[in-house]
């Protein structure tokens, strides 16, 4: 596991609301919450590493974490429960949305919510401070997809969905 490894189960998911018949949706469960167990630590999403997240038969690395892990669960939960209606896919938007506001393993937020603009990434030695516009886009995107889904889902997933 390495990069935008929220796309996988993802994309199956969308296969599964396109051809029901086929097999797609069991294995976007069992990859989903793979993943979310896998980054999931203590209540808070763990952004992925770029570099040599987890290799297998080895520990997983701590840092650097990334905004496009973030982003990338966020969508692949929303889509989730989009299809099956599961409020434990909320549970995991929260999560990985979260990770932006500060909801992450160095409790720090990672975006200037006045400008928009996120940060690169959280390293050992804390947030880096670099505002690339990767980072940013992952950020406006899960912000989108929280209005999204306050919007269309009202009171419902009120105690899943973070506003700020």
């Amino acid at each position: 596991m390495t990069y935008a490894n929220a796309v996988l189960p993802h994309a199956l998911f969308i296969a599964a609301k396109r051809w029901p018949k086929e097999n797609f949706l069991d294995i976007a469960q069992a990859s989903f919450a793979f993943l979310d167990h896998q980054t999931t630590a203590r209540g808070s999403f763990l952004a992925g590493r770029e570099r040599g997240w987890y290799p297998r038969g080895e520990e997983k690395a701590p840092y650097d974490q990334q905004p496009v892990e973030a982003v990338t669960m966020a969508e692949t939960a929303q889509a989730a429960f989009d299809l099956l209606g599961d409020e434990e896919y909320l549970v995991a938007f929260r999560r990985a949305y979260g990770w932006f506001h500060g909801r992450n393993s160095l409790k720090q937020p990672m975006v200037d919510v006045r400008s928009g603009a996120c940060y690169d990434g959280l390293l050992a030695s804390g947030v880096n401070r670099n505002q690339g516009a990767e980072s940013t886009l992952a950020f406006l995107w899960a912000d989108m997809s929280n209005t999204d889904i306050l919007h269309l889902y009202g009171d419902k997933p009120r105690a899943a969905v973070v506003s700020e």
